[in-house]
């Protein structure tokens, strides 16, 4: 993968909504996502679930282990053509959304990153779990708040640009964010689609340059395979 495509990811940003500990502020106010999204540029594209779908009939209820978690991550044959394999991203995320922290109480977690050598685009995704829907949902509306609280933030002296895309109708929760820096002239950005499921949140990201739709259709593609392993969690 490039340096120029690792922008997002060097800035630990491709940890998604996932957070701990306290709280400071990024810059001011974004729409809330919820009822009339900031749509950012190509982001009036459908949205990263228009083909995919889940079922409410099985759904995890209880902290699942690392390895239960692995069991649905997406495998090297769900990605496109011409895409390799990499170490997972980081158990711990080191920024947060608009630098906001809050209490991730997180019980089991696993990871699959794979990526197009030659500037292609990065696809990563994290399962995590959480002891109850109820603990689930009180981390990811938290998450949500925090994503929506800046249009843009500060890590490691870049300027990280926020935006949501279309609200996707799947699972029992669900967001997509978009983020994006200017690095080496270029403009890097990861969009991102996080939904929950019972007990298990999974965030979804694809990073890369150039075109938006084209992160957004491999998003796409990628989210119907990564719903479809998540429900047999149930």
């Amino acid at each position: 993968m490039s340096k120029i495509v690792t922008g997002l990811v060097a800035l630990g940003l491709a940890a998604g909504l996932a957070g701990c500990g306290g709280s400071s502020g990024g810059s001011s106010a974004a729409s809330n996502a919820s009822s009339s999204p900031t749509q950012t540029a190509g982001s009036a594209a459908a949205s990263p679930t228009s083909s995919a779908s889940t079922s409410s009939s099985a759904e995890p209820t209880t902290a699942l282990t690392d390895a239960q978690l692995a069991t649905a991550l997406l495998r090297r044959s769900d990605a496109p053509k011409g895409y390799v394999t990499q170490p997972p991203p980081p158990r711990t995320p080191s920024v947060f959304l608009c630098n906001s922290k809050f209490n991730d109480p997180r019980q089991g977690v696993a990871g699959a990153t794979f990526f197009k050598p030659k500037n292609g685009p990065e696809v990563q995704e994290q399962l995590i779990s959480y002891a109850s829907p109820t603990v689930a949902k009180r981390t990811f509306d938290a998450a949500v708040q925090a994503a929506q609280s800046c249009t843009h933030f500060t890590s490691h002296g870049q300027k990280v640009t926020v935006g949501t895309l279309a609200r996707p109708d799947v699972g029992d929760d669900a967001a997509a964010v978009q983020l994006s820096i200017k690095t080496q002239g270029q403009s890097v950005t990861a969009d991102s689609l996080h939904v929950r499921l019972g007990s298990v949140q999974m965030d979804l990201q694809v990073i890369g340059l150039g075109d938006a739709s084209v992160l957004q259709a491999i998003l796409q593609q990628a989210a119907g395979q990564a719903l479809a392993r998540l429900q047999r969690l149930g």
